[in-house]
């Protein structure tokens, strides 16, 4: 009884761990790496000019943020029914079949390509961003001019923002993919040395 306590428990913690790493990726760039009603991306600017006025304009069309989100909202979707499901079969006592975990590893390894693709993304956008914003101010840093918040053409409401919180949902984009990457190992092992029942 302990074995399996002991083993649901540790299923139980992994899912989870997947998880909150998801919600710190998504939170992060969804709240840090966008502004204003019409969520403007802050990944891939381009153009940050100084203007007529004496403000500071750029281009900021790119759908990076939508993908990169929408990713870190899959993952956190596919971490909490994977792990519903698996928590179910511990708890039955019952073994998944061969082909069940199949569909789990094939499922995690294609999400793992998936979310590898929103960290490059998430990575080289935010670096393209602060060597648009440093290259015409060059005695101030990305972190300063995020804090000092952006504009939108039709306000005048500035947006505060945190290049750290940025920074940290990258870091914890390069955690999910290989955290994902292991569990699709995991299951694909368990696939292989799982015996030969497909029902």
């Amino acid at each position: 009884m302990a074995t399996v306590e002991i083993k649901t428990l540790a299923w139980g913690m992994l899912y989870l761990f997947l998880l909150i790493v998801g919600s710190i990726f998504t939170g992060a760039i969804a709240d840090q790496a966008r502004y204003g009603p019409s969520r403007v991306c802050l990944l891939y600017i381009k153009d940050y000019k100084l203007e007529n006025d004496n403000t500071y304009s750029f281009d900021a069309k790119s759908p990076a943020c939508g993908y990169v989100v929408g990713m870190g909202a899959v993952g956190i979707i596919l971490a909490a029914v994977l792990g519903a499901a698996a928590l179910w079969f511990q708890i039955k006592g019952e073994l998944r079949a061969r082909r069940v975990i199949l569909v789990y590893a094939a499922t995690s390894t294609l999400y793992t390509f998936l979310v590898f693709v929103a960290a490059c993304i998430a990575t080289v956008g935010i670096k393209t961003t602060c060597e648009q914003l440093e290259a015409p101010q060059k005695n101030i840093d990305c972190a300063t001019i995020f804090a000092h918040g952006f504009f939108l053409d039709d306000t005048s409401k500035n947006y505060g923002k945190n290049l750290a919180t940025v920074y940290a949902g990258v870091s914890a984009s390069w955690l999910l993919v290989m955290s994902w990457a292991a569990y699709s190992a995991f299951e694909f092992w368990n696939w292989k040395r799982s015996v030969q029942r497909w029902w």
